[in-house]
């Protein structure tokens, strides 16, 4: 039985495995692949190659569960310390985009200029508790502002 096979058996996520573990893994699934087909020549350079793959989809991995709030093991996480820190900047940021109220809502009227997480925005149209406002000075770019949520940005609407 294969690494992959065990791995694929114990119902893990990739995220759950530390790197090492996974380039382990997916090493063994393409010498065993390989070992099917006969290949020899450039196998060495193959598997450089395999490997820095592998270790790409296993931080993307990390990266994508990490950012959906799934529970990392910490032994996975010592091998992406810079990826924590940069996942809670990017959070810590979010975080502290004001929400739009519904008295701001009522305040503001289009034609309005405001800044929004550094965009300078002008109200294009209120409605629906949503207002949704084009970037200064960039053509068919918007951020729509929802009542009691962060802003989405929306590319040319």
């Amino acid at each position: 039985m294969t690494l992959l096979t065990q791995f694929e058996e114990s119902g893990k996520e990739v995220y759950q495995v530390t790197k090492q573990e996974w380039v382990q893994i997916y090493r063994s699934h393409m010498l065993d692949w390989y070992s099917k087909i006969d290949i020899t020549e450039g196998l060495q350079k193959r598997l450089e190659t395999d490997r820095i793959e592998s270790e790409c989809f296993h931080k993307e991995q990390v990266t994508r569960a990490l950012k959906n709030g799934i529970t990392v093991p910490e032994n996975v996480l010592k091998d992406y310390i810079e990826l924590m820190e940069k996942i809670k900047a990017d959070q810590e940021r979010i975080n502290n985009i004001p929400l739009l109220t519904e008295d701001i809502y009522n305040t503001l009227t289009e034609g309005n200029r405001i800044t929004v997480d550094g965009y300078k925005l002008t109200v294009y149209k209120k409605e629906n508790n949503k207002i949704t406002c084009r970037i200064y000075r960039k053509q068919k770019q918007a951020i729509e502002l929802f009542i009691n949520n962060r802003y989405n940005l929306v590319m040319g609407w």
